[in-house]
């Protein structure tokens, strides 16, 4: 077993460094509250009810593990992500994405609130926090929910239902990516013969958060891993935080195509298998003989959407169909 060096530092004012082999962090807090960062670049949110063990725990902010296309390492790696959301925004839609930020923030002050009322549970002063907690998710998705209404004339209708439709049935895939790194891989005989490595992340069907909203029409929403992104028939939005950004669908290019992936997961149910390739693989195809050690890995193809615009948005998703992106063509 190999040592370990751990060091903390209380430097006063609730703030300690922690320094190890790992890097250093930090935390700061105060009674019933701490928040952690931790050198390996994740974000910890500790509430907790001093003297009665009971605590909440929320943690954000960690790096993805790579995942295949291959297993050597990364060259001219690229961050695939969009700009800052209030940088994005087009002119004739500032206006709607104001109103959303004061509702989000609005909604996420009631949130703190409501923390403030459970930990004050025993004492009363901070109990009354319930109170001004309601008021505010009242406000959010009443008073300042944004109205948008739509009216389709002359068969445009149909039109606006096949984009939906498109979204809803590239999202039924049974698997959806969005790929937030990619590089060139320094050796691709030992990453299956691929020459991109990328990283990855598993999107949730998570269920639409559209709380600050009021609609004649039910928009596409999907939950990226620093966004979520809000598809409306003239626009979309991208929400980080408590920040929104609107892009008119003018300025959209949305492109598709079907791509090749040695994939070292289980391969979903609804994909197509076009080979076999080995970890490490010899130009001709054939496994490396010189690696005992060496797995055979599915070639699997799959469905790719680029999301882009000239403000900023830069958007990559994967879907294991590549059939469900027919809609988009």
């Amino acid at each position: 077993m190999g040592w370990r060096y751990r060091k903390s530092i209380n430097i006063g004012a609730g703030f300690r460094i922690n320094i190890s082999k790992s890097g250093i962090g930090y935390s700061w807090g105060v009674p019933g509250y701490r928040v952690t960062k931790t050198a390996n670049g994740k974000t910890r949110h500790t509430a907790s009810i001093p003297g009665t063990g009971i605590s909440y725990i929320q943690e954000s902010g960690t790096r993805n593990k790579p995942q295949s296309s291959g297993q050597s390492a990364a060259t001219d790696i690229q961050n695939i992500s969009t700009d800052d959301v209030e940088q994005i925004t087009s002119a004739s839609l500032t206006d709607i994405s104001t109103a959303i930020e004061r509702a989000i923030t609005c909604n996420i002050i009631g949130n703190w609130l409501v923390v403030i009322g459970i930990l004050g549970i025993g004492y009363f002063p901070l109990l009354l926090a319930w109170i001004p907690a309601i008021v505010c998710k009242v406000l959010a998705r009443k008073k300042y929910a944004v109205q948008i209404e739509y009216k389709f004339e002359d068969g445009l209708y149909d039109d606006y239902a096949k984009k939906m439709a498109a979204w809803s049935t590239m999202l039924s895939s049974e698997k959806v990516w969005q790929i937030t790194q990619r590089g060139h891989a320094e050796r691709s005989r030992d990453n299956g013969g691929a020459k991109n490595i990328v990283n990855r992340k598993q999107l949730a069907k998570s269920k639409s958060n559209v709380f600050w909203l009021n609609s004649n029409i039910t928009p596409i929403y999907l939950k990226l891993d620093r966004e979520a992104l809000v598809v409306f028939p003239d626009m979309i939005l991208l929400i980080r935080g408590h920040k929104a950004g609107a892009v008119s669908i003018e300025d959209i290019d949305i492109t598709t195509c079907s791509v090749r992936y040695v994939e070292s997961a289980t391969p979903p149910k609804d994909t197509q298998i076009v080979k076999k390739t080995w970890l490490h693989v010899n130009n001709d195809g054939s496994p490396d003989r010189r690696f005992k050690k060496n797995p055979q890995y599915p070639v699997c193809l799959y469905g790719q959407i680029d999301i882009k615009s000239r403000s900023g948005v830069n958007i990559q998703l994967q879907c294991s169909n590549p059939k469900k992106i027919e809609g988009f063509q």
